[in-house]
């Protein structure tokens, strides 16, 4: 399934994040700002089901990322941490149901 670029930026404003069950504090939205680079791999960790993701841009507290299985979403990083995937574990994840 894929997302228009306009339902991610729906995603975006109206402040609703796929899977957010808790706020990130200030120190999680600037590791993850510094720790996120374009092109890095990553996953939800409150949407397994999504796949392997890439970083496209970050801008302030937001991500878009490209998932396998989702494909691309706006992602607010004060509310979710995006965990960093290690080169020897990126494999794709579980197709989508």
């Amino acid at each position: 399934m894929n997302v228009e670029s306009s339902d991610a930026h729906l995603v975006g404003t109206c402040g609703r994040t796929f899977g957010a069950e808790h706020s990130a504090t200030p120190d999680d939205i600037r590791a993850s700002a510094e720790t996120l680079t374009p092109g890095a791999f990553i996953r939800h960790p409150q949407q397994p089901d999504w796949g392997l993701g890439q970083v496209q841009s970050i801008i302030g507290h937001r991500a878009t990322v490209g998932f396998e299985h989702r494909g691309k979403v706006l992602i607010d990083l004060r509310v979710v941490h995006l965990e960093p995937v290690a080169p020897d574990r990126r494999q794709p994840g579980p197709p989508a149901a």
